[in-house]
């Protein structure tokens, strides 16, 4: 009867008899994929609940570029656990700065920690400064160098963040500013994919500095009179309270970094 009921309300027939049992039809079949990928997104969901439920610090929806995501949040959650005694249930989402403005904005993040960008909508308090680093292959003539200067990239092969990247208009207004002019020979989103392109000879790339960035058969060279002053904050709208694990989150970071950088 259920059988038939689902057959009436699609309009198709899902099963067929075949001798003493019955098959899917090629209709069924493919209905079939769907419900499956239902039932595992419903499943999902109901691990997502146990999980708030079994949290006694509540669930915090943050978003994290991936820089900070590698190498300094997993100590944040640690130290955080450590002086509050909470088990916050940490929903992350890894992204562009841009991306991660637009998701705090529609509600779906309770916190963002990115790029200080200007913004009338978000309030920022700074966690740390950022330096910007140019990354080159071991085998790279500037490879050996203690830092460098804008114009010695003049004419070097050049892996630039994409067009929707903050990075990348940074990156442009300083190379007019030094009147230097780079060859780009490609673009990526995401400062790993970039990194993969420098290891493998495509060219140089620069992005801010992270210690996850160092490695054997690369180098990064830190640019020294860039005029960038970058800053990696933690972010929330404006007169718009925060959920309870969210404050705790969000006064942990403030109040832990206040010694060590200055907070706005």
């Amino acid at each position: 009867n259920a059988i038939h009921a689902l057959e009436s309300d699609l309009g198709v027939r899902l099963f067929e008899k075949k001798g003493r049992g019955v098959r899917l039809t090629k209709q069924g079949s493919r209905f079939l994929e769907y419900v499956n990928n239902a039932l595992h997104e419903l499943n999902m969901g109901t691990e997502l609940l146990h999980y708030e439920q079994v949290s006694s610090g509540g669930i915090l929806n943050l978003g994290i570029v991936m820089s900070v995501a590698y190498d300094r949040f997993p100590e944040w959650i640690t130290d955080f656990r450590k002086q509050t005694g909470k088990e916050i249930f940490f929903s992350c989402v890894n992204d562009t700065t841009d991306a991660l403005i637009l998701e705090l904005k529609s509600g779906l993040l309770d916190l963002i920690i990115c790029s200080r960008v200007r913004d009338s909508e978000i309030e920022f308090a700074t966690l740390f400064d950022q330096q910007l680093v140019l990354m080159v292959p071991r085998s790279h003539r500037f490879a050996r160098r203690k830092y460098v200067r804008v114009k010695d990239l003049d004419g070097e092969c050049f892996i630039a963040h994409s067009r929707m990247t903050a990075l990348h208009d940074i990156m442009a207004e300083i190379f007019m500013k030094n009147h230097t002019h780079v060859k780009i020979v490609s673009e990526a989103d995401e400062d790993r994919a970039i990194l993969g392109m420098v290891r493998a000879g495509l060219g140089c790339g620069v992005t801010t500095y992270s210690p996850e960035i160092y490695g054997t058969d690369f180098a990064a060279v830190p640019i020294i009179d860039s005029g960038f002053e970058g800053q990696i904050c933690v972010g929330r709208r404006v007169n718009t309270p925060l959920s309870g694990p969210a404050q705790d989150f969000y006064d942990f970071l403030v109040t832990e970094k206040q010694g060590k950088s200055t907070c706005s």
